[in-house]
């Protein structure tokens, strides 16, 4: 179904498929972007805080926009992201783990002139396969609107 701004109400909630993240995974986007040695290594990661090999919370947050952009819920619509606010690594993310996130509409605001993108405000939460929250986040998306259907030439 092609939704639009005026098609998401408050308190909806989608649910995304999940995503193995791998240790090739956790190594790559570490040599990549964020280069620790926790990221990096197993033995280094034994010795962290984390005790293991553990993604980036940078990874995380990119895997939890990858999951919802394979839901194709703000296909027609999404003129991009606006803000991520109160981002909470909550848990680490180890090898191994399965990754869904849950989309919450819990704001919206309509165009304030026509032909302007509405804003949806959702609470974003990704969690692992023992549904432990792993991130937690509040983004803001800047949606289209449903176009108008044009009208034919007036009758005379």
């Amino acid at each position: 179904m092609t939704r639009f701004f005026e098609d998401f109400r408050v308190g909806e909630r989608f649910e995304t498929d999940g995503l193995t993240i791998t240790d090739a995974d956790i190594i790559g986007f570490a040599m990549k972007y964020d280069p620790q040695p926790f990221h990096l290594d197993r033995e280094a990661g034994k010795r962290s805080m984390f005790e293991g090999l553990s993604a980036s919370g940078l990874h995380t947050l990119s895997v939890t926009n990858r999951l919802i952009i394979q839901t194709r819920l703000f296909r027609a619509c999404n003129l991009g992201g606006e803000a991520f606010e109160d981002v909470r690594f909550v848990s680490p993310v180890y090898e191994g783990d399965t990754l869904r996130a849950t989309v919450e509409v819990v704001e919206t605001e309509p165009p304030q002139t026509a032909g302007s993108p509405g804003r949806l405000r959702a609470k974003v939460t990704t969690v692992n396969q023992r549904n432990e929250t792993v991130l937690s986040l509040l983004a803001d998306y800047r949606l289209a609107c449903r176009p108008v259907a044009s009208e034919g030439p007036e009758q005379q």
